[in-house]
């Protein structure tokens, strides 16, 4: 079975979205699938054609080029085009996987008519839409391709675990883009909340402030004189970022919208406490009170509120932190619990079974 695998990013710390398409690439080739990954952005990583120069027909040449039995799109806009046209020609299946919220965000006439034509033409021609979030299905009440899929982390990660919970100080975390929809200004005011009763409050930032909010991120800490209380450390890789999970107490995941959020299960499967804003697909992670604090999105006061309780009740943080890690352990695993499932489909599809 020969699969294609198309995406516009294949670098880690991309997105949720990107970091299942790699693990999905290394779990298909370590059951012996023959796969090639098309994408078209970044630098050559293993077996993959890397496009960027007049990129709808190049990419749809390389995959038709390959002929591949199946073709599963993990992208955008010319990438599902892409994918499509070369599903036509060689008459195979596509599989889908948007990413993130890309068919509800039409800012310009060009992807308003993409749009009507990715619902009118492409998803009813694919075999299977895998979605993260039961949210996105209303978006999708003609047809019954779709399929519920979480994403999930590499069981070599799991051997990273937290041993040590806090008595005194308690280190704060957030990782992922510095973005205002992200909620990062939420999390700066809640910290301006807390400093009032705990002045031993700091945070480790682990990501990079997106550039067109720079300045006004940047000086929104500054104007309300919290910024000492952020220690921003850019983007790092991996096993660094597993190291901040490792040494510190509390995840914040204070976003207003997610795909699926990566970094809330690799900090639970670290044993590590979360709070999280209460977006649909952070609700279906977390169980409130049992592995983790879910707060209003886009409420600063009640999220203070949660990190407080923490505070006053330390032993919740090493209690929600064993839950939340038994629980990804049980759920999330890729190599158990998603990578299986998607075998299975595509081995059904080459059977003609779905």
């Amino acid at each position: 079975m020969r699969i294609a695998l198309v995406t516009k990013y294949f670098l880690p710390m991309r997105s949720g979205s990107v970091n299942f398409l790699i693990q999905l690439n290394e779990y298909l080739n370590k059951n012996s699938e023959s796969v090639k990954v098309f994408y078209m952005n970044g630098d050559v990583i293993n077996d993959v054609t890397v496009i960027k120069k007049n990129k709808l027909f190049s990419l749809t040449s390389a995959i038709v080029t390959y002929k591949p039995d199946i073709i599963h799109v993990n992208a955008v806009w010319e990438h599902i085009l892409a994918a499509y046209i070369a599903a036509k020609l060689l008459k195979v299946p596509l599989v889908l996987r948007p990413a993130g919220t890309f068919q509800f965000q039409s800012s310009t006439i060009m992807r308003k008519l993409f749009n009507k034509f990715y619902f009118s033409i492409i998803a009813k021609y694919a075999k299977i839409i895998y979605l993260f979030s039961p949210g996105e299905k209303e978006f999708y009440t003609w047809t019954n391709n779709i399929k519920l899929i979480v994403n999930g982390i590499d069981s070599e990660k799991m051997t990273e675990y937290k041993t040590v919970y806090p008595d005194n100080s308690i280190k704060l975390l957030y990782v992922g883009n510095i973005k205002i929809n992200k909620g990062f200004l939420i999390l700066a005011d809640a910290v301006k909340l807390l400093i009032k009763d705990y002045n031993d409050i700091s945070i480790d930032v682990v990501g990079n402030i997106e550039e067109s909010e720079r300045k006004s991120i940047t000086q929104y800490l500054v104007d309300n004189e919290i910024i000492q209380y952020f220690k921003l450390h850019g983007r790092k890789d991996k096993s660094e970022v597993y190291r901040f999970y490792k040494n510190t107490d509390i995840l914040i995941s204070p976003s207003l919208s997610e795909g699926f959020p990566n970094v809330l299960i690799e900090a639970m499967g670290t044993g590590m406490c979360v709070v999280a804003s209460d977006i649909e697909i952070n609700s279906l992670i977390i169980e409130n009170m049992v592995d983790g604090l879910i707060f209003s999105r886009n409420d600063h006061s009640d999220l203070a509120e949660k990190v407080s309780t923490l505070y006053k009740n330390r032993q919740l943080i090493k209690q929600f932190g064993i839950k939340a890690r038994e629980k990804v352990l049980a759920k999330y695993v890729f190599e158990n619990n998603v990578g299986p499932v998607i075998l299975n489909d595509y081995r059904k599809l080459m059977e003609n079974d779905i």
